[in-house]
């Protein structure tokens, strides 16, 4: 065991999850006949499983435009078929870093000679600032939605200002993060810092500079971005639509997006329980009414996990030879 506090961390994170999920069984917050009724109800669990795949492909998408841009001109299947196996890592493993290890494993061994591993760990980095750019971007978009509509109430209307703050939050972060970065080149803090710290920042710095140039296809990414967490969004409404104590699309669609979002909090495996509870609680806040709502959103999860089974055959059969440069 090369790191014992990593894996206290890990095993505390599932016992945390699977804790949660416990409490939510004993508070009837989760029906578990209920969830028996996703599998006999094909008309809607089918068509949010195809939405679900395609938010992936979308996914795999995003990262190929990345990749190209940061200088690695790779063939579209490849990287979509290395995006659906570390999907599948991503679920199954505890902790969602599992999936970019596998990404970046592929794509550094099919780098040539001489190639730096740093543009390619920026593409994965930046693949995940695009994701939860799409979780905030859907969430604005359903705000601007919520306003345009006449029959929001009070309640609805604390929920858009949570989503407004909470988009203003991270771009204020983001911004904070670029003037911490500035300011310590300008200071010449790294002097401060260990030197494999400041080695890495130097890369990762030369490597960003060719993003200056490619706005566009970064336009292109974060609306790719947004669209996939809408199409996620739309699956958790087909989801609810299964079940009896369905609320709301609209509500429904409320409180996906917040169960995507407290769900990206690294305090259990995939968010675990945490989405749940606050699917449930958002969707009881908005409609007033008290059921089994954390259901839906564990179904959902169930959901991601049956779309993500091809990734884990493409695993198994995969000869693991190099990622090709495309020609």
């Amino acid at each position: 065991m090369n790191n014992p506090r990593r894996w206290i961390v890990k095993a505390l994170k599932i016992a945390f999850g699977a804790l949660l999920v416990v409490a939510l069984f004993k508070g009837d917050y989760i029906d578990g006949e209920a969830l028996i009724l996703a599998f006999t109800e094909p008309a809607y669990f089918a068509p949010a499983l195809i939405l679900m795949f395609i938010g992936i492909i979308a996914g795999g998408f995003r990262w190929w435009l990345l990749l190209r841009i940061a200088g690695f001109p790779v063939e579209l299947p490849a990287i979509l078929r290395i995006q659906l196996m570390s999907g599948f890592f991503s679920i199954y493993m505890p902790g969602a870093a599992g999936g970019d290890v596998v990404r970046a494993m592929y794509v550094f061994k099919g780098m040539k000679k001489g190639q730096g591993r740093g543009a390619a760990t920026l593409s994965i980095v930046s693949d995940r600032v695009f994701s939860l750019f799409g979780l905030l971007g859907a969430a604005c978009l359903l705000s601007v939605y919520l306003v345009m509509s006449s029959d929001k109430g009070a309640k609805a209307a604390s929920y858009i200002e949570g989503i407004e703050w909470i988009f203003i939050a991270a771009c204020a972060a983001g911004i904070a993060t670029l003037i911490a970065f500035g300011a310590a080149r300008f200071f010449n803090l790294g002097r401060f810092l260990p030197a494999r710290l400041v080695e890495y920042a130097r890369i990762l710095r030369q490597n960003a500079s060719v993003y200056k140039t490619k706005w566009l296809e970064l336009v292109f990414c974060a609306v790719i971005s947004v669209a996939a967490s809408a199409l996620v969004a739309l699956s958790i409404v087909l989801i609810a639509k299964i079940f009896p104590f369905s609320p709301d699309p609209l509500v429904a669609a409320v409180a996906g997006v917040f169960g995507n979002l407290f769900s990206a909090i690294p305090i259990s495996p995939g968010g675990l329980g945490v989405g749940e509870v606050a699917f449930a609680k958002v969707v009881e806040e908005l409609s007033g009414m008290v059921g089994p709502f954390a259901t839906i959103y564990l179904t959902f999860r169930l959901g991601m996990f049956l779309v993500n089974i091809p990734g884990g055959l493409l695993a198994l059969l995969s000869q693991h030879r190099d990622l090709l440069p495309a020609k």
